[in-house]
């Protein structure tokens, strides 16, 4: 077994504390940021600690906590229109009012938005003269939040494909979802919360999270609508890829299609690094949600031993970026799941 960092550090228990003297340099408005997720700054020492030593059970008695904080900060007064935007959502996704059928309406004009601007891409690429067929693929870019999954599509896909591929990112559609909405219904006899607020502030874990479902169900219904499309161009899904039935979902849709290539680009994190990166960034992310997106592991592990994927490639990500890259062809499922629980516990990431 491969010794992970936690295990080389776990002797060294001052470590946690030379990486809050770290932080605290680094993040300025730490406490802020620690606060906007539910956690006391005194309870970063535990926190990192726990990271540190793998230890699933303390985290998830420091989200639980956090999460009580949360969901008392949305009841206050002053957030009652965040309160209600996020509960819109989850009484029309089932309905057939017409409220429910105008929110549909604003998902169909995203929609629509985002598959025009691929196919006008494509249309102009095939007039060239050196103009190369792409062909139909789905390929999902996974890992914990803060593993650099965008940045990894930023640097590698879009240089291949430029504007010709479909990006599936729920973070860049909650904000576009967000303007969209109140576009909408300003002006409009329909009614929603979103008009008593701003604009849309990624730095504000009460503006993502008020979206989130909503958003997530958007990407997923983007997704589909860009495998059934009559063109052919690559979707690309960014996402944990904890949810093993959405991604089963989109697997058997693009398999509809004779020759369609699924693959997975997963991206290997240590918890600490994790954190330190979800701290650092303008998109926050709270604890459970970074508990929850472990599973993201098990669905890797089971897509890949059912075969439903054609190739992994699996990173491993270090402060230098992506430090180890292996691809696989999906024939080599025991080399491949090996490797995968050989990461697992390199990185201590143990559910």
């Amino acid at each position: 077994m491969t010794v992970g960092l936690a295990e080389q550090q776990v002797s060294n228990q001052p470590y946690y504390r030379e990486l809050e003297v770290q932080l605290r340099a680094e993040i300025p408005d730490l406490d802020h940021r620690l606060e906007m997720i539910g956690l006391n700054p005194s309870e970063l020492e535990g926190v990192l600690a726990a990271l540190i030593n793998g230890d699933i059970g303390q985290l998830r008695g420091y989200a639980q906590s956090a999460n009580l904080k949360l969901e008392s900060r949305l009841n206050e007064p002053e957030n009652l229109a965040l309160q209600t935007l996020k509960s819109e959502w989850e009484s029309l996704e089932k309905s057939q009012s017409p409220e429910a059928e105008f929110r549909r309406k604003i998902h169909e004009e995203i929609i629509a938005e985002e598959l025009d601007q691929v196919e006008e891409a494509l249309r102009k690429h095939s007039s060239k003269p050196s103009a190369v067929e792409i062909k139909k693929s789905l390929t999902f870019v996974a890992g914990l939040p803060g593993a650099g999954k965008t940045t990894h599509f930023n640097e590698a896909m879009s240089m291949l494909y430029a504007e010709r591929i479909l990006l599936v990112d729920v973070d860049r559609l909650r904000e576009k979802l967000w303007k969209k909405l109140q576009d909408s219904y300003v002006g409009s006899e329909h009614k929603s919360a979103i008009t008593l607020l701003g604009d849309y502030d990624e730095t504000n874990y009460d503006h993502v999270m008020a979206l989130q479902a909503e958003a997530a169900r958007l990407a997923k219904e983007l997704a589909l609508r860009g495998l059934s499309s009559r063109f052919h161009f690559p979707v690309m899904y960014v996402g944990t890829l904890r949810n093993e039935g959405k991604a089963r979902e989109l697997i058997n849709a693009a398999k509809v299609e004779v020759d369609v290539i699924v693959s997975v680009v997963h991206m290997f994190i240590h918890l600490v690094d994790c954190f330190k990166r979800i701290l650092q960034r303008d998109r926050l992310v709270d604890l459970d949600t970074l508990l929850e997106a472990l599973g993201t592991y098990d669905t890797l592990r089971s897509l890949v031993a059912s075969r439903s994927v054609d190739v992994v490639d699996l990173n491993e990500i270090g402060a230098v970026g992506i430090s180890t890259k292996r691809g696989y062809p999906i024939d080599d499922i025991d080399d491949i799941i090996a490797h995968i629980d050989n990461l697992r516990n390199k990185y201590d990431i143990r559910s």
